[in-house]
């Protein structure tokens, strides 16, 4: 079952799905696809942030938004932030901050109604991208799992469909979308991940966009699977409020680590390389 078609099957009747709007061809295509859904049994609500930080280009977006869910009959919910609000921020780049507030903004929009749910148009291309910049960190399979396709009650119906796909279903409906100008500013990770790295790859492999989405879905199940066995052997070692550490030190090292994330976790520590490492010398 592909993506989209999944989590249409997920949907109850009655519930309302809230669309991360940015006005990019990606988001353009997922509310087109889900406004064209037949007899839809849930509603479609719009959600546009304007970030402030391209000026005039920030509000033309969201002048498109407002046009075409005006089109379409489609309400839309707009939050605006206050010039500077991203960057006094301390000790998080302009892009991390604007990731942090969206979400921030989402979670009170699905709070506002349990019969809410939301949809990114996050795409296997962007996937990929995820799953090298992982890479580049020495990260666990956790990271290397990538962007996940629902996390409690946001889902990505677009994550195996390459960022290509998508201009391509634009360009047959007819649709428009706007062009986000600091996605050619190499001073971004992704954009030099988008722009450099990912053209190599495709050169080698011309599905590499889905050769890596796939590996990144591999990663998460293998994470899944192995984190459900460090459950299981932390539970079995158990000792009062403890646990026996000859139990644990027979653990092969792949569940060993997993245990030791899980009891840092539980402990709401920090939860590094180094920290796991140390834990286990234990």
């Amino acid at each position: 079952m592909d993506c989209f078609a999944r989590f249409l099957s997920l949907l109850h009747p009655g519930d309302t799905v809230v669309v991360a709007l940015s006005g990019g061809a990606d988001s353009v295509c997922l509310l087109h696809r889900l406004w064209s859904v037949p007899e839809r049994s849930f509603s479609l609500l719009a959600a546009h942030l304007n970030h402030g930080l391209r000026g005039e280009e920030s509000d033309g977006d969201q002048e498109f938004v407002r046009r075409l869910c005006e089109t379409w009959g489609i309400p839309l919910a707009v939050k605006e932030l206050a010039p500077g609000q991203l960057a006094s921020q301390k000790g998080l780049s302009l892009e991390e901050a604007g990731r942090q507030a969206r979400y921030r903004w989402f979670a009170q929009l699905l709070r506002e109604d349990p019969k809410r749910v939301l949809v990114t148009a996050h795409t296997a291309s962007d996937q990929a991208e995820t799953l090298l910049f992982f890479m580049s960190r020495g990260s666990s399979l956790n990271g290397l799992g990538g962007i996940p396709f629902r996390r409690g009650r946001i889902y990505r119906p677009l994550l195996d469909v390459t960022g290509t796909e998508v201009r391509q279903y634009c360009a047959r409906q007819g649709l428009t979308y706007r062009e986000d100008s600091s996605n050619q500013s190499l001073e971004y990770t992704r954009n030099q991940l988008r722009q450099q790295v990912m053209p190599v790859l495709r050169n080698i492999n011309p599905q590499a966009d889905l050769a890596l989405a796939r590996l990144a879905q591999d990663c998460r199940e293998d994470q899944d699977c192995l984190t459900g066995l460090a459950r299981q052997a932390l539970e079995a070692a158990r000792q009062g409020e403890g646990y026996a550490t000859p139990q644990l030190a027979a653990l092969h090292p792949a569940l060993q680590r997993r245990a030791a994330v899980l009891l840092l976790e539980e402990q709401q520590l920090t939860v590094t390389h180094r920290e796991v490492e140390n834990l286990r010398k234990l």
